[in-house]
């Protein structure tokens, strides 16, 4: 078994999806998209809701530092087996996510957004 990847069967009874993916360990399996209120509770600072996704615009003082900031995304992306839409422009990149599996918005996706909003820091 690689890092990352891993069966449920092997994991302890109290392990579930949404304390494994704080951990970096990638589970399969849907989370339950997240109420309106729940939306609001957990959708970090400089964070929008734009109907069934989340979105921040990240600005950058050159176009290459928005690049490498998107690479970035990409690998932590990869790593929660999460992949989100980023669109680089100039000086800014524009990250969008949503659980497609679960047809709307997730822990998942606000917690990820946590670790971009880490990442740019």
């Amino acid at each position: 078994m690689t890092a990352g990847h891993c069966s449920r069967a092997t994991l302890p009874a109290s392990a579930d999806s949404h304390s494994l993916f704080t951990a970096g360990i990638r589970v399969s399996g849907v989370t339950e998209t997240l109420s309106d209120d729940e939306i609001e509770t957990h959708l970090p600072a400089d964070w929008e809701r734009d109907g069934d996704e989340i979105v921040r615009v990240y600005e950058f003082d050159s176009y290459l530092a928005g690049v490498g900031f998107a690479a970035g995304v990409g690998g932590l992306a990869e790593e929660a087996f999460h992949h989100p839409e980023i669109i680089v422009r100039y000086a800014e990149v524009e990250v969008r996510l949503t659980t497609h599996d679960a047809g709307g918005i997730t822990t998942n996706d606000t917690e990820l957004a946590e670790r971009f909003d880490e990442l740019a820091d």
